[in-house]
């Protein structure tokens, strides 16, 4: 029986940690204890040892010969209560002990007259055909101990003998020398700079890869991971040996014969080798510690660093001038020296015990020693090479192998072994590394690259896209191995505990046949009582406090692991049908994420829409076919800020208030700015936001001398805050412009305006904030001011599509949106079904008829005649609130609408009031005295010169043609007004009276054309159009309620206020925003043409604009709407439906018209307008023989 004494039981607590690997023991799983004399206990007793059984075997696998081992059952106390699967593991992990060990007694030592090397022997006999010969390999001891492994376990009771090498030959030549040149810091240091001074990748990887094969001097790398190998075949042996007892020597020993290529690795790669090491030691403190070991003035440290950008500099440059330094004549450090110090500095956090260690360290290093050193704390060694460009020196699979783990230790472990073992079984790196997931280890996170279009997505994805909703909270990657989870965020390190609590608990109720998972997902804050997510943001621990009705939830998205296997290899709609047949939500705590499958780009169209409008961060777009491939951007990702080449997303010209300075290769640039805008109210400036992109490198440059002459250097001192800023703490730069009068304009352009305490504008800021111009055409007069950002800020929120009183309760399944009100358990959206007659917009009001009665709770339905279906009012601002107050009474007793803005001149019928805070008309009917004949009278209210200018315009537009399609002015007038209010003069204007009806009147009472007669009514406003344009004038405003319907027989159009010159040029990005605003103002939005909404600088509209409208109103008188009304009436975006080129035909109505028509009119509502037919080219619909 073993003199050790050996207890088994199963662990109660789940408390106790291995000796060995450090792991916790789960709670009932096996453990092995090994009893021992208790050192801390002055009577003496025992305690004890534990380990799982794998890492005890292990252990003794490496103790000495002489040393008492496990060698039977009896051994070990407990064993009869084991499980019978318990039992048989430990009996075969007894059989391996004693073969191994079997053959370790069978081996000798040797020694060679006074030569006393440290070394280690085969464990196996080499055996020539004709002779035996006992082959020794000489290997050194000295371990790498790298941060992450501080396992001394590994090395223990390792049997070491001290030996000669025969025949002369230089044995140790390939092992692992800590003294040889290959492992000194100095080469380190003199490859990083190699790396660095080279800017292609390639060129960087191949410098490596030189190191790590030819070594410094050119004669082989120290340290040669096949040196076993290599050893007996430069000794010509011809050795008879298994491949397991060689694997097993390798797999046991590698350690000790590569160890420095392993730290070698985490030195090159700091912030991966190192990343569980916290250093705490920022720029600021290490210029507090080394001022006062280097004995100078700390400020002027300070200063350097912040001009410089590089703390290493400043401690290199100050080191040089110390009056108390003696540098050493030569760099004597080594790698191992290096990561002892980086491994023992991690674990200092009182200050002296710092300041202790790093006078040391200084002691000992040369300027360029400490510079390196330093880089190596703040884990940027500024070479411009990240893990790929390392990896790859050691083999091309290699980067991708690490992705998958993201552990350098276990990578380089897992190479090592590999590389041990690839001599004798060739086996390819791609082969040993294949897709491989480690529970508890994080894996790199599959990412998506910005999708710009709709055509975009169906390039990538092909065929068919799985849509899901973007969700704007915190990515998550949940690890569960049995009753043991482990929370990473996006980057890998570990959530904080209070925004994953209980998370646990219900992972386990959400999928209680899974043992072993990991899941990838996002959390976010979820409202319980409206079922809609929280704003980014407010999982932080103190905003959480704020929303006491909500609740963290876990939108699951995808699964990598489950149950012991890997889902790395299966493709998307594997992954996904596995979580549906393992999962039960549990409302608002683990849901699956909403997911659409499309096929159509209309229907992608639509869930982008709505997404927009929804408020929703955006969609993340995958192919079904997709594997699961961590790191790589292989799904995309649509937000509103990427479409139309940023067209959708928020912008506004602010301010420059101050700078800051950079970081990493902008370190001591000012690159990082202060933006902000004027408060008119407090007469101070106000801060919006912190921007650091937008600029390349040159002009970062330029702005150090542009921006100079305007700025105070303040270095983050809120005492230098000067009065007329108004700014947090937190966000005091370290320069502060002289006169914000003087300072430039730039427009910033964001994801979305979002709200922030910490700023002062009203708590407004900007998401994912850019600079995209420099408004050098402004001056702090003409930039955003607090008012307007305010107005911005309102206008940019989502609107509400429906309210709860219209909505019905029906399902659609073909209806293609998201909705987080109405999800059933399973995580599927239940969809909100409306009929096109009920599809109202969004910011008209439709209200229905009903009346109250006081004395009762029930409610009257009173059946008012609906004369004022379906016309449209604008109530104009200027009415008395009682006057205002009976209108809408009355409008919508009788089923008008009323629309609250007046720039909506797609739905306006009828305008209401007298005048308005601008120019405002209003038409009459009137007559000649004694004579019958009726006339329309425009009457216009110019309030100012621009407005008379404006409208004389108007007038010399209508004057300019005489054709049966257009309007004829027939008389006009200006009459000049007194001194009164705000009005200069009214301009009347005399048309012929038409009792016919609008085009816009017609549609909305679903009148339907015979061919023949849409076709002569639509090329009677292709003429009208035609003498336009001939004119070298364009439309600009055709739309339904601009063309009158003259008997059936032709139409006329109506309205030439918006009339413009045919050519349009936008030389600069000034006069791009002005016609682009212009176009917001005076063309229709639903018969808009798409190169209006995004007006580019150094552009040319031309009159084809007014084709593209012109296929609208085609469509229109086609199918009994516009193309894009549906988009409207819904509340989502018209410009990206435009835009798009898709143009949704109703199937239903495809085939009541000849298709020639359709597919004419399709030409016409091309994107591309070039690709439109000429307004001559119009009337050859007549040639379709109708």
């Amino acid at each position: 029986m073993a003199e050790n004494r050996y207890l088994v039981d199963y662990a109660k607590l789940g408390t106790s940690a291995c000796k060995k690997c450090k792991q916790k023991i789960d709670k009932g799983g096996i453990r092995l204890a090994k009893v021992v004399k208790n050192p801390f206990a002055d009577e003496g007793g025992d305690m004890k040892q534990y380990f799982h059984i794998d890492c005890m075997f292990e252990t003794l696998m490496n103790a000495r010969a002489t040393t008492q081992v496990i060698e039977s059952t009896t051994d070990i106390e407990g064993y009869t209560d084991l499980k019978s699967d318990d039992k048989e593991h430990i009996l075969e992990q007894m059989k391996r002990l004693a073969e191994a060990r079997a053959k370790k007694k069978g081996k000798s030592s040797t020694t060679s007259g006074s030569k006393k090397l440290i070394q280690k022997t085969l464990p196996f006999q080499s055996i020539s055909p004709t002779k035996k010969t006992q082959t020794q390999v000489s290997t050194n001891t000295a371990t790498a101990t790298t941060n992450d492994d501080k396992n001394s376990e590994n090395a223990m009771d390792y049997d070491e003998h001290a030996n000669t090498s025969e025949g002369g030959n230089d044995t140790n030549a390939s092992g692992d020398d800590p003294t040889h040149i290959d492992n000194s810091f100095r080469s380190y240091r003199n490859l990083c700079m190699k790396i660095a001074e080279v800017d292609a990748h390639k060129a960087k990887t191949e410098i490596v890869k030189q190191f790590i094969t030819n070594g410094t001097n050119k004669d082989g790398y120290k340290g040669k991971y096949i040196c076993c190998i290599y050893v007996l075949v430069r000794n010509d042996l011809f050795v008879e040996i298994t491949l397991a007892l060689l694997l097993s020597f390798v797999l046991n020993n590698f350690q000790s014969i590569l160890g420095n290529l392993s730290i070698l690795y985490h030195l090159l790669l700091p912030s991966k080798g190192y990343k569980s090491l916290i250093f705490n030691l920022k720029a600021r403190q290490l210029c507090k510690l080394f001022s006062t070991i280097f004995q100078v003035d700390q400020s002027k440290m300070l200063t350097h660093c912040e001009e410089h950008g590089d703390i290493a500099e400043t401690i290199g440059e100050f080191y040089e001038q110390s009056p108390v330094i003696n540098s050493p004549s030569k760099s004597t450090l080594t790698i191992y020296d290096i990561d002892n110090y980086l491994s023992k500095l991690s674990q200092l956090t009182k200050e002296n015990d710092q300041e202790r260690l790093l006078r040391e360290i200084t002691k000992k290093s040369t300027s360029n020693d400490l510079k390196m050193f330093i880089r190596l704390i703040q884990k940027d060694l500024k070479i411009n090479a990240g893990p790929k460009q390392i990896l790859d020196a050691l083999d091309v699979n290699a980067y991708d192998a690490y992705q998958h783990s993201n552990n350098l230790k276990a990578f380089m472990n897992r190479y090592l072994q590999h590389k041990s073992s690839t001599s004798i079984t060739k086996q390819s790196l791609t082969e040993a590394f294949s897709i491989r997931v480690e529970l508890m280890t994080p894996v790199h996170p599959m990412l998506a690259e910005a999708c710009k279009s709709v055509d975009y997505a169906f390039k990538k994805c092909k065929n068919t896209i799985l849509a899901e909703i973007k969700y704007d909270g915190e990515r998550l990657q949940l690890h569960k191995n049995k009753n043991k989870f482990e929370f990473f965020s996006r980057n890998l390190k570990p959530i904080q505990q209070h925004k994953v609590q209980d998370l646990n608990k219900y992972i386990t109720q959400a999928f209680p046949k899974a043992d072993d998972l990991i899941l990838d997902g996002e959390i976010l804050l979820i409202d319980i009582k409206t079922k809609k997510p929280l704003p980014f943001g407010t999982l932080g621990i103190h905003k959480k406090t704020e929303y006491k009705e909500a609740n963290v939830a876990f939108f699951v998205f995808d699964c990598l692991y489950f149950n012991g296997e890997s889902l790395l290899g299966l493709p998307m709609k594997d992954r996904r049908a596995i979580l549906v047949k393992h999962m039960s939500p549990i409302e608002n705590r683990i849901l699956l994420s909403e997911q659409k499958v499309v096929t159509k780009k209309s229907e992608l169209q639509t869930l982008i829409n709505h997404a927009i409008s929804e408020g929703l961060e955006g969609l993340v777009l995958k192919d079904p076919n997709s594997l699961y491939e961590p790191g790589k951007r292989h799904w995309l990702k649509v937000k509103k800020d990427y479409l139309l080449e940023g067209a959708m997303a928020d912008t506004c010209d602010l301010v420059v208030l101050g700078a800051y300075y950079g970081t990493g290769k902008k370190g001591g640039l000012m690159s990082v700015f202060l933006l902000g805008c004027y408060d008119q109210t407090k007469n101070q400036w106000c801060t919006v936001c912190k921007c650091g992109n937008g600029f390349d490198d040159a002009k970062i440059d330029e702005l150090q001398t542009e921006l100079k002459p305007n700025l105070i250097k303040i270095s983050k001192d809120v005492k230098k805050i000067p009065k007329w800023l108004n700014i947090n703490r937190q966000y005091v730069p370290d320069f502060i412009v002289d006169d914000p009068k003087k300072s430039p304009v730039w427009e910033i352009t964001g994801a979305e305006f979002s709200h922030s305490k910490a700023h002062t504008a009203n708590g407004i800021s900007i998401r994912f904030p850019r600079v995209t111009t420099v408004r050098d055409d402004k001056s702090w007069k003409e930039a955003t001011d607090l008012e307007y950002l305010t107005k911005l800020f309102e206008k940019s929120k989502p609107t509400v599509l429906f309210k709860d009183e219209d909505i019905d309760d029906e399902m659609d399944d073909d209806e293609l949106t998201f909705s987080f009100e109405n999800r059933n358990n399973n995580g599927e959206e239940k969809s909100l079904k409306r009929s096109a007659d009920d599809m109202d917009d969004s910011n008209v009001s439709r209200k229905k008829t009903v009346a109250t009665n006081s004395d009762s709770s029930s409610t009257i339905i009173c059946n008012f005649p609906t004369i004022f279906n379906p016309y449209v009012f604008y109530l104009s601002s200027t009415l008395s609130s009682d006057e205002k107050e009976n209108l809408v009474r009355y409008i919508t007793a009788f089923d008008g609408n009323i629309v609250e803005d007046k720039n909506d001149y797609g739905m306006i019928t009828h305008y209401v009031g007298t005048k308005d805070e601008k120019s405002f008309s209003y038409v009459f009917v009137g007559r000649k005295t004694g004579e019958s004949q009726e006339y329309a009278i425009k009457k216009i209210a110019c309030h100012s010169e621009e407005d008379e200018i404006r409208f004389r315009k108007e007038v010399e537009n209508y004057q300019r043609f005489e054709h049966p399609s257009l309007v004829p002015l027939i008389y006009w007038e200006q009459i000049k007004c007194r001194a009164k209010e705000n009005t200069t003069s009214f301009i009347y204007m005399v048309f012929p009276y038409y009792k016919n009806v609008l085009l816009h009147d017609a549609l909305a009472n679903k009148t339907k054309y015979f061919t023949k007669t849409l076709i002569n009514l639509f090329l009677s406003i292709c003429e009208g159009i035609r003498i336009i344009h001939e004119a070298e004038m364009a439309h600009r405003d055709i739309k339904p309620s601009n063309i009158m319907v003259i008997h059936n027989t032709k139409c006329v159009l109506l309205d030439f206020g918006s009339m413009t010159a045919g050519k349009i040029k936008a030389n600069t990005r000034q006069e791009a925003q002005q016609w682009q605003d212009w176009a917001a103002e005076n063309c229709c939005l639903q018969y808009r043409a798409p190169e209006l909404f995004h007006i580019e600088t150094n552009s040319i509209i031309t009159e084809k604009a007014d084709i593209f409208s012109l296929g609208g109103i085609l469509y229109a008188m086609l199918f009994g709407r516009g193309p894009f009304d549906d988009v409207y009436s819904r509340g989502d975006s018209v410009a990206l439906a435009a835009t798009s080129g898709v143009i949704d035909i109703p199937k239903s109505q495809a085939l009541t018209y000849p298709k020639e028509i359709v597919e004419f009119m399709l030409v016409m509502l091309q994107t591309d307008a070039e690709k439109r037919p000429g307004s001559k080219g119009t009337p050859s619909i007549s040639r379709l023989g109708y």
